[in-house]
């Protein structure tokens, strides 16, 4: 569990960096089938035919909410491909198994649970680290204001951590997908009623419809 953990942040931070950003946001919608597929091979959970309809339209609408891409924007590398093929089930895998640990601990607590895992994943991802991050770490200035930008980050990866396994040993893997997927929808609908961004009918008909069928999945059994 450890080694999905600390696995998923680099290889996600990889595929950023090795492929467009049109065809990373459209490959991160994968992991919903993904999940699909684990939660049936190892509990034979299965979908009712009405969410799994909703999961295919939030999906649907994602892709149909991003602006099309221009010339080679979608054109991915064979190594940009490969980190996806990783990447990809290792975080539908991750998002299935901390609930399934959860449970099988009798519901423990998530601050327990991250406290037991995360040392021995961070041991994984600062090996992992250098492989995708730039170099220059020794050489950069660490003035005052540069140490609190650092720390609030991480302060702010803990919150997001913390609230993120919440939802997954509480809700579900899928509803972790899914709660990504409204935040891209409501940051497009937020951007066009409240500062005035300029989107297309498309755009914004496609958003509405993303929570919508979000919606109509957490109504659905």
């Amino acid at each position: 569990m450890a080694l999905l953990i600390g696995s998923v942040t680099p290889l996600n931070n990889m595929s950023l960096q090795l492929n467009p950003l049109p065809f990373y946001q459209t490959a991160k919608l994968s992991v919903t089938p993904v999940v699909v597929v684990v939660e049936y091979v190892l509990d034979r959970k299965v979908p009712s035919s009405a969410r799994a309809l909703s999961l295919a339209l939030v999906c649907l609408f994602v892709i149909r909410m991003r602006p099309a891409p221009r010339g080679d924007a979608t054109d991915a590398g064979a190594a940009g491909l490969l980190c996806v093929a990783i990447w990809v089930p290792l975080a539908a895998g991750y998002k299935v198994q901390f609930g399934r640990l959860r449970r099988k601990l009798g519901n423990a607590p998530t601050l327990a649970l991250m406290h037991a895992l995360f040392p021995y994943a961070l041991v994984v991802q600062t090996l992992l680290s250098p492989l995708v991050d730039p170099p220059g770490l020794l050489e950069y200035e660490w003035t005052p204001s540069a140490a609190v930008a650092v720390a609030a980050s991480g302060i702010g990866a803990f919150f997001v951590n913390f609230s993120g396994f919440l939802v997954v040993g509480h809700l579900g893997a899928i509803a972790h997908v899914l709660l990504g997927q409204a935040k891209s929808a409501m940051t497009l609908l937020v951007a066009a009623v409240v500062f005035g961004t300029s989107y297309s009918v498309s755009e914004i008909v496609c958003a509405t419809g993303a929570m919508s069928a979000i919606v109509m999945y957490s109504v659905l059994r």
